[in-house]
């Protein structure tokens, strides 16, 4: 399984206390790709060896450079890491051919294995529509603001099941 994460230096307790969840429900071999721009050295080791301590599982740290950061300006209080899950597909070593892009902040509670295996065909994103804006009540404003047609969804990006080789192949 192909995790893609992305985090900082401020999120790391929170990316271990997810990586731990996640390793306890997947017994099973798992690569993480965490993409980063801001971890010192000695955080990368030590999160590096967490993950190396858990049977089949692997992290392998996407360097994204300054350069993106710098054109990319935070907005309404958006952590410019956020934007970075744009640009992650292209990190991929080229043998990647789906990933699972799940935020930092989750706790997962069973084993992703069916989602992670799902069908997507021609499909590039396997994504959860944001019921928690429907429930309250700001669904239909965050499509105005984002200029999502009428008869489109949002969609929550924390978790996006990826077809990375169908994106290569249409270089969208």
């Amino acid at each position: 399984m192909n995790i893609m994460i992305v985090t900082n230096s401020r999120y790391l307790k929170t990316t271990i206390v997810m990586l731990y969840s996640l390793f306890q429900q997947e017994s099973g071999e798992v690569t993480v790709y965490m993409l980063y721009e801001d971890i010192q050295q000695e955080e990368l080791q030590a999160l590096t060896k967490f993950v190396a301590f858990w049977e089949g599982k692997q992290l392998v740290p996407l360097y994204v450079g300054t350069e993106f950061k710098e054109a990319v300006a935070s907005r309404n209080g958006i952590l410019v890491e956020t934007y970075y899950r744009i640009i992650g597909w292209d990190l991929l070593p080229e043998t990647v051919e789906r990933v699972l892009y799940l935020d930092v902040d989750m706790v997962i509670q069973k084993s992703l294995q069916s989602l992670y295996q799902m069908q997507m065909g021609d499909k590039l994103f396997a994504v959860c529509e944001d019921i928690f804006g429907k429930i309250n009540g700001f669904h239909e404003a965050n499509k105005r603001r984002l200029g999502i047609p009428e008869d489109g969804n949002y969609f929550n990006a924390g978790m996006m099941l990826v077809n990375v080789k169908e994106l290569r192949r249409t270089g969208e």
